[in-house]
């Protein structure tokens, strides 16, 4: 009988790094999103890290921060 915890699947974790122009790579994919995009990684339950590319700082909050 197999256990359900081996059935499930742990989401996909994307890093996504931050370039100069508000670029955002998905390095996971190898590709460029744009917010809409990082938003609906999100919102499917995908893992997401944003880092900025030069300083290497986690800027994932502001990203993720909804304004009311």
């Amino acid at each position: 009988m197999a256990n359900q915890h081996s059935q499930q699947q742990t989401p996909r974790w994307h890093l996504i790094k931050r370039y100069s122009m508000a670029r955002l790579y998905d390095t996971t994919t190898a590709s460029y999103v744009d917010v809409a995009q990082l938003l609906a990684l999100v919102r499917s339950g995908e893992g997401v890290t944003v880092l900025d590319a030069k300083t290497q700082e986690d800027i994932t909050a502001g990203f993720l921060r909804i304004d009311s």
